[in-house]
């Protein structure tokens, strides 16, 4: 497991929401890609997030 922070904007304030996600090990692109989208399940999960960049 790891922890990011994913980075909001609103009324006109930035909020920091720390996601914990299932982090996977390597360099090859396959698992970067696993890891991101790891991320992005886990930031609609916990924080309601639909859409990240």
């Amino acid at each position: 497991m790891a922890e990011r922070p994913i980075f909001a904007y609103k009324n006109e304030k930035v909020r920091i929401y720390m996601t914990e996600f299932k982090w996977v090990p390597g360099f090859a692109k396959s698992q970067n890609q696993k890891c991101i989208r790891s991320l992005h399940e886990c930031a609609v999960k916990q924080h309601g997030f639909c859409n990240i960049l």
